[in-house]
């Protein structure tokens, strides 16, 4: 039990060196979105930044953007570039479920996308095995036994392979990362599927990815068009 302890807060520290070791993402690839009906895939670009801001921007075949999805932190935009307008919504936290059939927060994909991990709140924290596989498993629990999180360590220790979410015991969305390659010393997936558990998801697959760079407040600004849209 002692042994199960130690490596369990070992996993968790490491996490949490690479968290805060993270400052800034940006990456080209292509995103698919699939529910029970259909699969629709898009080239995309993206920019994440460690405070959870989240820049989007879906390309069209010669590469040109054709929409974009900004979170600033402050505001959530959606920009069109076919009616050349903007929607704007308030929020300090963006659940991307409407987007993408799956209660993810923005912070969450940018931690993904970096190769690091959200951590939710929790009080207590154990290591255990899957009774079929055998597979370790750190479980995050709520001081009253509530599980908040399961993370799967890789098999070389230095990655996460799996990472679930779960409020009031109902799992929130299950991420898959895989195809590590290592970016400016830092093992970034290139392959990312978050998934509800059921037929709702969506697969990131990496073509390219970039870390350590500055930060300008631009990048999460959105230039004018010609007209906005109506704020909801």
């Amino acid at each position: 039990m002692a042994d199960r302890n130690m490596r369990a807060q070992a996993l968790l520290s490491a996490i949490k060196v690479r968290n805060d070791a993270f400052d800034a993402v940006k990456g080209i690839g292509r995103i698919t979105l699939r529910d029970a009906d259909m699969a629709r895939t898009t080239r995309a670009a993206w920019l994440g930044a460690k405070d959870g801001r989240l820049r989007i921007e879906m390309l069209g075949p010669a590469g040109q953007p054709v929409a974009k999805f900004i979170f600033d932190g402050k505001t959530y935009t959606y920009v069109s570039h076919v009616d050349q307008q903007a929607y704007r919504h308030p929020g300090t936290v963006l659940n991307l479920k409407p987007l993408t059939g799956v209660s993810v927060l923005a912070e969450d994909i940018v931690r993904y996308f970096s190769g690091t991990i959200p951590l939710r709140d929790h009080d207590r924290i154990r290591l255990t095995s899957e009774d079929n596989t055998g597979r370790e498993v750190l479980v995050l629990n709520k001081w009253w036994g509530q599980t908040v999180q399961k993370i799967y360590p890789g098999m070389e220790g230095e990655t996460v392979a799996q990472v679930e979410m779960y409020q009031w015991g109902r799992m929130t969305h299950r991420a898959e990362l895989g195809r590590f390659r290592q970016i400016a010393g830092r093992w970034i997936p290139f392959h990312i599927h978050v998934t509800d558990g059921a037929d709702n998801g969506f697969v990131i697959d990496v073509d390219n990815c970039w870390t350590g760079f500055p930060l300008t407040p631009d990048m999460f600004s959105i230039t004018p068009v010609r007209s906005e849209g109506p704020r909801y």
